[in-house]
């Protein structure tokens, strides 16, 4: 994800002010892209201690999953 969101940003910076407006549709991947990057799916973070305590033969009990 961190990759995606890069490679939309470096789009978004050669793009100058024209991808600022909302008629444009780099503006609307760079809106999704970072809204995407935002989600819990993607939080190493909040993957990860689920995924260790499944791996060591413990359950998962979390509201998120």
């Amino acid at each position: 994800m961190t990759l995606c969101t890069e490679a939309v940003d470096s789009l978004h910076a050669m793009a100058g002010a024209n991808g600022i407006y909302e008629t444009t549709p780099l503006e609307r991947i760079f809106r999704d892209a970072h809204s995407l990057a935002g989600h819990i799916s993607f939080s190493f973070d909040a993957q990860a201690s689920g995924w260790g305590l499944v791996a060591l033969g413990g359950e998962v009990n979390t509201p998120t999953l």
